[in-house]
């Protein structure tokens, strides 16, 4: 059923919502479905990857210290560019990834020297 609707996740009891597998099944249908994850999992960096390469705004409930992640970061921001609000402000401010983020999205350019 996660395959189908990652949201179903939500409804779980939560020793499944604390089963990586079942978070990483309904991440990837659904990368906010990272919201009803356990916190522990919010904070594993495989499960936060799986849910933003499907929705980059799932960085808005990954771990805080997972928003500082460069990989997981520039991934969330290459699937929208919505993301870069729930980005790291110091990692905003790091010339090096704001590059990289332009370079896949050139049209970030405006947005990320605002920052």
């Amino acid at each position: 059923m996660l395959q189908l609707d990652g949201s179903l996740l939500q409804h779980l009891p939560q020793e499944l919502r604390c089963d990586r597998d079942v978070v990483t099944t309904a991440v990837q249908q659904n990368g906010r479905a990272i919201l009803w994850a356990s916190g522990s999992l919010k904070q594993d960096v495989s499960v936060a990857v799986e849910a933003v390469k499907q929705d980059g705004t799932a960085l808005q409930v990954v771990s805080e210290v997972l928003k500082s992640f460069r990989n997981i970061a520039l991934e969330a921001v290459r699937q929208n560019s919505d993301a870069w609000q729930f980005v790291d402000k110091h990692l905003r401010g790091d010339v090096d990834f704001a590059i990289a983020v332009v370079q896949n999205n050139p049209e970030m350019a405006e947005v990320a020297a605002e920052d």
